[in-house]
């Protein structure tokens, strides 16, 4: 979420906060199958995300979508749509300090 607050904070794009995003949860994801890893890990599942109704609707497929998260492992099955950030934890999502804002940052203009 802090993410997308920062790409969508630019002027041109506020019309789109609430048309084109939507946080898509564990029912989103697939089990991980790494015995390195908790039974409970999973990993994202990009054609289910596809799958949702907004996706369809705003023309959202492989071609224009990205996955943003801090475990490699959880965006292994697409890394062509995948950018892997610095892990944060939830105080620096509450109150975020001023490298974890110069990250999102980072990301928001690779992604411009």
């Amino acid at each position: 979420m802090p993410l997308l607050f920062k790409i969508f904070d630019l002027p041109v794009l506020n019309a789109h906060r609430s048309n084109i995003f939507e946080v898509f949860d564990q029912s989103y994801n697939v089990p991980l199958n790494d015995p390195s890893k908790p039974v409970y890990a999973t990993k994202r599942d990009l054609s289910k995300v596809l799958e949702h109704y907004k996706s369809k609707e705003f023309g959202f497929g492989l071609h224009n979508t990205v996955m943003i998260d801090s475990d490699l492992s959880k965006v292994k099955d697409y890394p062509k749509n995948s950018i892997v950030i610095k892990e944060y934890d939830e105080d620096e999502v509450r109150k975020p300090t001023e490298d974890q804002s110069k990250i999102l940052l980072e990301v928001r203009d690779y992604l411009f």
